[in-house]
């Protein structure tokens, strides 16, 4: 572990070397940063090769940390798979990825803190699609759970766009009240011990963000933090409570998505595993019995399906609908954020007090 924080630490260039030791002797790193792109590629698919047929556990470590300082570097570089090595690993080998390269990401970073969860995959389509038989799930990180602020806030920042944007979802998103431990055995949490547990359901905006430059299987997509770039949730003043009827009428809310104001897709909360709070549940029992901390942010699922985007030529906004509700926009070259966790701490208990451009 200590060699993977010390990898990270050093940056790009670092993860690459201690990553690569095994592999190549590089020496050159202006040379590295100019040309890698397909040693980099390379030595991942060896990795993942090998990890995939078990011969060498560092390997997966290795693969790990190349695709989670991947996630974090302010300029990544895409990867690009073999196909062959993607046919090769399995979906449980897509989770001890995941849980590899999450080591690497959280790694002596406090602003990578784990803050909750991502499900994918809750509609019948896209596990069809997958070849899953259930949702998927994957953590969210802190420095991308974002709230929109205005610039006169000092911890604010400007979004560091995730190497070859994938998409956009809209989402019904809960913030977690009161912890909800694993249970053991056969013990479930009941649809109100869930309910009580959450503090609010708010709208929510995910971009999805590959670190590989063309489609991956779902092994691998799951490694890769299930495709999350980055989650935008709105100021107090769009919080609702599980009993208010923007929650118990989700699966009847039409949501609709925008890009340059142009409509591209619209649902329900219906496409949420028939309504969001079955996805949070889904969670809690049945998940590997994942944990949820009061603070925990857990994103539930597109209800609208995912609307692709360009990193080639990507749109000025994001914007969408809650029927009856409301809005929540995104202005990928010019809104500012705070890390969730930041608001949480310092504005959300503070009536009047939000700072916030937009959403009023």
């Amino acid at each position: 572990m200590l060699s993977i924080c010390r990898g990270l630490n050093r940056g790009f260039g670092g993860w690459y070397r201690v990553a690569n030791a095994r592999y190549f002797s590089i020496e050159r790193r202006s040379s590295y940063r100019d040309h890698a792109g397909e040693n980099e590629s390379f030595v991942l698919s060896t990795c993942l090769r090998n990890f995939s047929r078990g011969i060498n556990p560092n390997n997966g470590v290795d693969a790990g940390v190349i695709i989670g300082g991947c996630r974090k570097a302010k300029v990544p570089r895409p990867f690009t798979i073999d196909r062959d090595v993607q046919d090769l690993l399995t979906v449980e080998q897509g989770y001890q990825l995941q849980q590899l390269v999450d080591n690497a990401v959280e790694c002596n970073d406090k602003d990578w803190k784990p803050c909750g969860y991502k499900i994918g995959a809750t509609n019948a389509a896209a596990q069809e699609r997958m070849g899953l038989s259930s949702p998927f799930v994957a953590k969210l990180f802190s420095a991308s759970t974002l709230v929109p602020m205005s610039k006169d806030v000092t911890e604010t920042a400007s979004l560091s766009t995730p190497v070859y944007l994938r998409g956009v979802e809209a989402e019904w998103a809960f913030i977690i009240g009161a912890d909800l431990p694993s249970l053991s055995g056969d013990a479930v949490y009941s649809t109100e011990d869930v309910k009580n547990a959450v503090a609010a359901v708010v709208p929510s905006i995910e971009v999805l963000g590959t670190r590989f430059s063309h489609p991956v299987g779902t092994a691998l997509a799951i490694a890769d933090g299930g495709g999350n770039g980055f989650v935008v949730l709105p100021t107090k003043e769009q919080w609702r409570t599980p009993s208010d009827w923007e929650c118990t009428s989700a699966d009847e809310i039409k949501v609709s998505t925008y890009l340059d104001g142009k409509l591209k897709a619209e649902g329900s909360g219906a496409n949420v595993l028939g309504h969001p709070l079955n996805a949070l549940e889904w969670l809690v029992n049945h998940a590997s019995r994942e944990s949820l901390k009061a603070g925990d942010v857990v994103i539930s699922g597109a209800c609208n399906g995912i609307v692709p985007l360009s990193s080639d030529s990507p749109p000025s906004n994001i914007k969408i609908v809650f029927e009856g509700w409301t809005d929540l926009s995104l202005d990928l070259q010019h809104d500012t954020f705070v890390p969730f966790e930041v608001y949480l701490r310092r504005w959300a208990n503070a009536p009047g007090n939000h700072h916030s451009e937009k959403n009023k």
